[in-house]
């Protein structure tokens, strides 16, 4: 990494270091590292076997009209399952979506399991002691049976390094 950072400060070139570290393999300058062969944790996926088992809800900022735009995706099939464009990002449009779906699949299978981020149209600001809220969005999972199941707190960018730059779906 540090040849890597080197050569384009010196060259302007930009070589990826595993293609350095390809080439000193070569040339016999580096040797492989047994511990660092493979994955040291298991990759987790997060995809259901049986689509409608979970839903991934989210919200997104329209770059065309400076809507919001809601989405809801099958876990399993990465299919769109409903989505709708609002004024604004409200628990009570995350439910008009939600009830989209459910309505619209309930014949097939039953929504077991929401995903969603810590944002204010998901999560209430406030919690009792024992973490309980009163949100109109957990509300609405909790009267229709369905686990609420809120992802990470930080984003992509943190956990993996990545740029302000990054693209988000």
């Amino acid at each position: 990494m540090y040849l890597e950072k080197t050569i384009y400060c010196k060259y302007r070139i930009r070589i990826p270091h595993n293609t350095i570290h390809k080439a000193l393999l070569e040339q016999g300058f580096a040797k492989k590292d047994v511990r660092k062969q493979g994955r040291r944790k298991p990759w987790i996926r997060y995809e259901r076997k049986h689509s409608l088992s979970a839903i991934h809800l989210d919200w997104h900022d329209s770059k065309y009209n400076n809507l919001k735009v809601c989405v809801a995706i099958d876990d399993a099939s990465r299919k769109i399952l409903a989505w709708g464009e609002f004024e604004s990002a409200t628990a009570e449009n995350s439910i008009f979506i939600v009830q989209r779906v459910i309505d619209e699949y309930e014949h097939i299978r039953i929504v077991r399991e929401t995903i969603t981020d810590h944002g204010s149209q998901f999560t209430a600001n406030q919690t009792d002691n024992k973490g309980n809220s009163n949100g109109l969005f957990e509300k609405f999972l909790q009267e229709n049976r369905i686990k609420h199941i809120k992802c990470i707190i930080k984003p992509v960018e943190y956990w993996f390094g990545l740029s302000n730059n990054f693209i988000k779906w």
